[in-house]
């Protein structure tokens, strides 16, 4: 009984010390300090003169970031507690390079930074008042026609750095008027444009946005007739035409009810075949016939066939 008492007593000596050992380590491999690798961390601008602004694509990046610190501390962080940022107090127009400064929670410590420099090109802030256009976009209802938009206000302001407001024409939003049958109201976004009819991004709007109507009109009574082409000239010798074709084969036309009521056709615009041996096919416009101002569609396509002009002979 003894023997068995002193066996159990051993075991709990030796298990009790092995406990304290593997407790030991893990305590040591917590505090042994380990790395960490942080990648896109974004570069925030600190004391920028509000005369000043950052061109666009430039000075807005992110670096890469090594750090060091407990396992605890690493298992612990938050990655949104770890802040870069550039320091332009002071700074004037022009390209030039900054140091990133990084900023870290208690208990870690910086082993790199990359890039450790970023490029920031500044320019002097401006402002200028710009025309609005604002266009409806989609098809009001089929019996219905849309007006000129009515904007709450013609002019609004544009910010930014000078190089993009001087280029700057007007600013332009759509207005939404798909199968309306009243007039439509609606506050419309508004996006600086620059040369080519672009996009100038970077810039603020002051007011971003404009209240618009867009009036809404039922069309006069209109009547369906079939639309004829007009073809002039002749193909290449040894060639003739087969087929002529148009599509839609038939149209709306609208206007004065005494006088649409007399139109029996529409025909398109002359399409020239002279001298052709290959086949046409070409969107083409409507000759708006007398009494009538409305044409629905105003275009159609016109395909023309065009065939080797064979004979026998026997």
């Amino acid at each position: 009984m003894r023997g068995i008492l002193e066996k159990d007593l051993t075991v709990k000596i030796l298990s009790t010390f092995l406990a304290i050992i593997l407790w030991i380590q893990i305590t040591i491999d917590e505090g042994a300090n380990q790395r960490r690798v942080f990648e896109g961390v974004p570069v925030e601008v600190q004391n920028l003169d509000p005369g000043l602004a950052i061109f666009e694509g430039e000075g807005r990046v992110s670096v890469r970031l090594t750090v060091q610190g407990s396992q605890v501390v690493l298992n612990r962080l938050d990655p949104k507690e770890i802040k870069a940022s550039v320091n332009l107090r002071g700074a004037i127009s022009g390209t030039t390079q900054y140091r990133v400064e990084i900023h870290l929670p208690k208990g870690l410590s910086l082993v790199e930074v990359t890039p450790p420099f970023v490029t920031v090109r500044l320019e002097s802030k401006t402002a200028k008042e710009v025309p609005v256009r604002v266009q409806a976009s989609g098809e009001p209802g089929e019996e219905f026609q849309q007006g000129v938009p009515v904007l709450s206000q013609a002019r609004v302001t544009i910010e930014g750095v000078k190089s993009k407001v001087d280029s700057v024409a007007y600013v332009f939003g759509w207005a939404d008027i798909k199968g309306a049958t009243q007039d439509v109201r609606r506050t419309v976004e508004l996006i600086p444009i620059g040369p080519q009819g672009k996009e100038v991004a970077g810039l603020s709007v002051r007011p971003a946005a404009v209240d618009v109507r867009v009036p809404i009109a039922p069309l006069p009574p209109g009547k369906t007739v079939p639309v004829t082409a007009k073809v002039v000239g002749s193909p290449a010798p040894g060639y003739k035409v087969k087929a002529v074709t148009v599509e839609p084969a038939q149209i709306k036309v609208r206007g004065q009810t005494d006088r649409v009521s007399a139109i029996k056709a529409v025909e398109t615009a002359a399409l020239d075949l002279k001298g052709t041996k290959v086949n046409l096919r070409q969107e083409i416009d409507l000759a708006l016939p007398a009494g009538a101002y409305l044409m629905q569609p105003a275009k159609v396509t016109v395909s023309v066939e065009v065939i080797p002009d064979r004979a026998q002979k026997t």
